[in-house]
């Protein structure tokens, strides 16, 4: 991972980022089209077979994982690599956000890299819409993981049209995560406000038939809001909370140029100020709810330490992104590893018993 951070990375971000991410994607499909050659890419990325240990195992609202390394949404909205993630080292992948009918999403360019492992994107929910990403999950069912379903809206459509959404991608869907705090649509977080977010939210879980259903928050959301949030979810029969979404703060933006700061778009990677927001936000439902609710902690997540400090705040299982640009491809073994390590060094039996300890 050093040669990769020093030498490959630097080089890397002198190109389109998001041609390089669509590369990336499309590499893992392909390489998933024969057992050699998907064999070949779990070996590059994790130096060996994948990494498994009992430690690892969490479950959480009926879903089973490997370990506690999922793929945040956004980095496979497609469903074209599930196979691929799995390869890697991942127990489970997020796909989309899905949007009910096709979009292509805000202009070019809108990925951006701001520094080493740090990104802003403004892609605007780009999606092949839900006919076309169920197409592709089809393609690699069944899975070799749980995979969840991040449900939208286009750019002018309807709250309605997140149940919609999860009526075309049920057959696949481990969990669906409902996304409200993307920054990159106009208007779409104002429906992280309470009354409307326990509407969209029970609707995705009348329509789901019993699968888990998630909210995920933006990190800006003050604790009263936040409050609000867990309210819908109590209301509306949701499992949990997704915490959190990348961060608009212009303070954020600003911190590498200018004239970043008014930029639309979320950052997302290896900033402290966005760690702490989102880990924040990760102990803060925890304390509140102690337990009731499961929490998926999200953001600046990139090493063993990082994972360990969402963790000991209350997550119940951890969603990396941009780390898998920042880090390479073996950053899951690299975490799992280590977080196996620590365990057996403290005298841990397995990863939920770290759960909300610094809580």
């Amino acid at each position: 991972m050093a040669i990769y951070k020093n030498f490959i990375s630097p080089l890397l971000d002198r190109f389109d980022s998001e041609a390089l991410h669509t590369l990336a994607v499309e590499g893992l499909h392909l390489a998933a089209k024969t057992s050699p050659t998907l064999f070949f890419a779990e070996v590059a990325a994790n130096g060996g077979r994948r990494f498994s240990h009992s430690k690892l195992e969490v479950e959480f609202d009926g879903i089973r994982l490997e370990n506690p390394l999922m793929v945040a949404a956004g980095w496979d909205k497609q469903g074209r690599a599930v196979e691929g993630m799995h390869a890697m080292g991942f127990a489970c992948a997020e796909v989309g956000t899905v949007t009910l009918r096709p979009q292509s999403g805000n202009p070019r360019p809108r990925l951006f890299s701001l520094a080493p492992g740090v990104f802003l994107n403004s892609l605007g929910f780009n999606s092949a819409g839900a006919d076309g990403v169920a197409d592709n999950l089809e393609n690699s069912f069944p899975f070799p993981m749980p995979v969840g379903i991040s449900v939208g809206i286009n750019k002018d459509g309807d709250p309605a049209d997140h149940a919609l959404v999860a009526k075309r991608m049920l057959p696949f869907a481990s969990y669906f995560a409902v996304n409200v705090s993307s920054p990159n649509t106009p208007g779409l977080r104002d429906l992280q406000d309470k009354d409307s977010l326990t509407h969209i939210l029970k609707s995705v879980v009348d329509a789901g038939g019993g699968v888990p259903v998630y909210a995920k928050i933006s990190p800006e959301l003050s604790f009263g809001e936040v409050d609000g949030v867990i309210d819908a979810v109590l209301a509306s029969g949701a499992r949990g909370v997704i915490a959190t979404n990348t961060t608009n703060s212009p303070q954020i933006k600003a911190k590498y140029g200018a004239r970043w700061a008014d930029r639309d778009g979320g950052v997302s990677g290896d900033d402290v100020d966005y760690r702490k927001l989102s880990t924040e936000r990760v102990g803060y439902v925890r304390s509140q709810t102690q337990g009731k609710i499961t929490v998926i902690g999200s953001g600046a997540i990139k090493d063993t330490e990082t994972a360990l400090e969402k963790l000991k705040a209350g997550a119940n299982a951890l969603q990396v992104f941009t780390a898998i640009r920042g880090e390479g491809a073996g950053v899951a073994s690299q975490i799992n590893r280590g977080l196996v390590r620590f365990m057996e060094k403290e005298g841990v039996k397995s990863v939920s018993e770290l759960v909300g300890v610094d809580g």
